[in-house]
Order: structure tokens, then sequence, then C-alpha cells
């Protein structure tokens, strides 16, 4: 690599710490370790101009999750694990908005809708009150409450399930603000920078690309999340692309809030007052969707466009302004993986699904587990 002896001497070596990937994990992480290291030099890895992953690739939901998607994880997960994730997800959201303030990232405190078939709600009828119970310690009382959504104008739903504590935000601008913050505290961030392999030794880490060394540093930590198999093939995560569609305007919405629909997997809601945002839908070809490529699946699309279209925003003229991708972490158990993997090498993945919740706890918490 063509590098000046400024490059070398003041950006390439003499770092403490060095984090691949930097979406919100990675960003608390960095920052959490300068709180706690003040006088260390903390550099952010990004392969990407902007982050390939989920954390502004995702719908901007503020959630910790749904009745049918809780009740799903317990084949899985022991009810003491899921209560301690959604603990951890509750936690995150109140040290998102803490850090950054509301209005730098659109909170909304609108709450958030699930919504149910007559026969798919028979499944979950009697876990309301269950989880209710089981959550009020955490988040409050009455978490989950069934109601009258006839007002909604949506077709096909019958059993509509409130949870007063969730939200939405803008995620561009949460994460636009949380690099000037991390750039603030003396953070450096290189972007479009893929680190392809790297080696550890006694006293440092090498980070290449390809065959090019890159940079050194006393300490890694990997929080790439959905591309984390790469350097992390012993741990059960894996990638999952998330497609999601932005409608063109369409004038006399009825909802200005979040919805979810079969078991957290497909959700929907209003963006801009006047355009409907829809997601999701992995679960219809989940082999396809186990990739770190970015693209639109056309089944999933199809799919989405009609559930507008029979079930939303039925008799509406509409076209798809904005589809992306992004890519989840996920696997078997949605807990997230924060180790100690060797001396001088550490990692923070597999967020399952929930990045925008329990991304700044799980990067505090990678910063609590690095000793001095």
């Amino acid at each position: 690599m063509n590098f000046s002896y400024w490059e070398k001497s003041s950006l390439i070596t003499s770092n403490h710490f060095t984090i691949i990937g930097s979406g919100i994990v990675g960003l608390f992480a960095a920052i959490e370790i300068v709180n706690k290291f003040p006088a260390k030099k903390v550099v952010v890895i990004e392969r990407n101009f902007l982050p390939e992953g989920a954390s502004t690739k995702n719908a901007g939901f503020a959630c910790f999750g749904s009745v049918s998607e809780l009740t799903d994880d317990l084949q899985n997960m022991s009810l003491n694990q899921i209560m301690t994730l959604v603990e951890l997800r509750f936690k995150g959201l109140e040290k998102l908005i803490k850090t950054l303030g509301k209005e730098r990232i659109e909170y909304k405190n609108s709450g958030n809708w699930e919504l149910f078939s007559a026969e798919s709600y028979k499944d979950f009828e009697d876990k309301i009150e269950f989880w209710n119970q089981h959550l009020k310690d955490i988040t409050g009382e009455n978490t989950f409450q069934l109601k009258n959504g006839k007002n909604f104008a949506f077709h096909g739903f019958d059993k509509y399930v409130f949870n007063q504590y969730e939200g939405a935000i803008n995620t561009g601008l949460m994460m636009q603000n949380l690099m000037q913050l991390a750039r603030e505290k003396g953070i450096t961030i290189f972007n479009g920078l893929e680190i392809t392999r790297f080696e550890e030794n006694q006293n440092e880490v090498s980070l290449y690309q390809n065959d090019n060394l890159i940079l050194k540093t006393e300490n890694l930590i990997i929080c790439n999340n959905g591309f984390a198999r790469q350097f992390l093939p012993q741990f059960d995560v894996k990638p999952a692309r998330n497609n999601v569609f932005v409608t063109s305007k369409i004038q006399g919405l009825s909802f200005d809030t979040c919805f979810h629909l079969d078991k957290g997997y497909t959700y929907f809601r209003n963006v801009d007052s006047n355009r409907v945002l829809i997601g999701g839908a992995r679960n219809l070809d989940i082999e396809n969707e186990e990739t770190t490529e970015i693209g639109i699946n056309p089944k999933i699309k199809t799919h989405l466009i009609e559930i507008l279209k029979d079930k939303i925003i039925p008799n509406q003229n509409f076209t798809i302004d904005y589809e992306w991708s992004g890519v989840l972490g996920v696997g078997k158990e949605k807990f997230p993986i924060i180790k100690k993997l060797s001396p001088r090498v550490y990692c923070a993945v597999r967020m399952g699904g929930m990045g925008v919740a329990i991304g700044s706890m799980v990067g505090q918490k990678a910063a609590e587990i690095i000793e001095e």
C-alpha cells in the first residue's frame, strides 16, 4: 500500500482499539471505550461508504418484541433468556434516546400494533396476559392491549394488539448524529475500507485487505453483525437479508404509526405522513435470504405489494418509489454474542433483527469486557 510517513505515523499505526463495523454497535462500542479509556486512540473501520448491514437499512422501528414473536422465541430460548433479552432491548432504546435526544433521532412514541386474522389470533389470545405479567417489571403495566382497530380501514385483520411502549425513529438521522458524536470524541472513522483477514501476535493485531497490510492495532473488536461469519465461523451467526419498500405519496392515509404481523417477520409504517413503508417477509424464502449480497428478492417484493393492495391501502393507486435491502445478523438464538476471543480480539455480534433497540447496550457491554 502507498502510505506516506505521516499516514503511517498518525493513522495506520499506534491504534489502541480498532473496531470493524460502523453501525450502531460499532459506534456505541467506540464511544463507550473512549469514555472508559479517554487517553486511548480508537479507530472504526467500515467496508462501505455507508453501513451495508442494518443500522441505516432498517425500517426505523423502536421495538423490543411483539406477542407472537416473543411466543415464537420460546421454541428456542428459555423464558429467563427472553426476559433478559427484552430488558436489554428496552434499556437500549432508553440509552439511545438519552445519548442522542429525541429530536436528533426524530423519535415518536406512537406505539406499535400487531395485526392478526381471527384464526391466527386463537394461537396467541391467552399470551397477552402472560407477557404482560412477565414484562411489567421491565416496561410497565399493560404492555400489550387488545384494542379496536377499525379506524385504520385495513382489510383482512380482525384483532389489533397495541404496545404502548414502542415507537419509531429516523435511522438515517440517528446514524448521522451518532457518527458526529463519535468524531467529537476523537474517534477516527475510515469508510470504504474492507478488511478480509487479521493476524494476532503477542503485541498487536495486524489487519489485511487480501495480502496488503492495512493497519496495526493493540486490540480488535469485531462488530460487523450480519457479515461476522467471515471472521467468526465458529459461532451461530449468519446473514439474513431484509427487503424494504416505500410507496409513492398517498393522500388521506388512515394511520401514522407502526405495525407488525406474522411473528414480526412483516412490518409496515407511515413515513413522511403520506407514504407507506413495508418490509421483511424473509420467512417466505429463508434459504435465498441467508446472504450478504445486496439486492431485491422478487418473490418477496410481489408478496409485500399484494399485502399493500389487498389489505393495507386497498383501492389506492401507488408505485414503489424506494427499495433497498439490509443484512441482519441472526442465529437459532437471538441473544447477542459478546465475547473476548483471545488476548487482543473481542466480538459483539448477532443482534437478532433488533439492532435499533439493543445496539447501544451491546456496544456498552463490549466495552465493559475490555480490560485495561
